[in-house]
């Protein structure tokens, strides 16, 4: 819920706002490398890019199958 919630936020470029929500979601659930790579995106977007290559870092080794996972973190890698 947390984390569909956030994905709004970011949706309407709220992107401090989903941040919060998506924080609150990963400590409920820290193994989703799904949220992992949203986080990284958001934390990119704000300006933080050390933290968002954690999260992107993060998702991959949680999710290393996902390809949605793979292609975000790859997008970052290339900016």
């Amino acid at each position: 819920m947390l984390h569909a919630q956030a994905i709004g936020h970011f949706r309407a470029g709220r992107m401090a706002e989903g941040a919060v929500l998506l924080e609150k979601a990963l400590e409920l659930n820290p193994g989703s490398g799904e949220m992992h790579s949203h986080m990284g995106i958001a934390r990119f977007e704000l300006g933080d890019a050390n933290t968002a290559g954690q999260h992107f870092e993060k998702s991959v080794r949680l999710e290393p199958k996902n390809f949605m996972v793979q292609n975000e973190c790859g997008v970052f890698l290339l900016k």
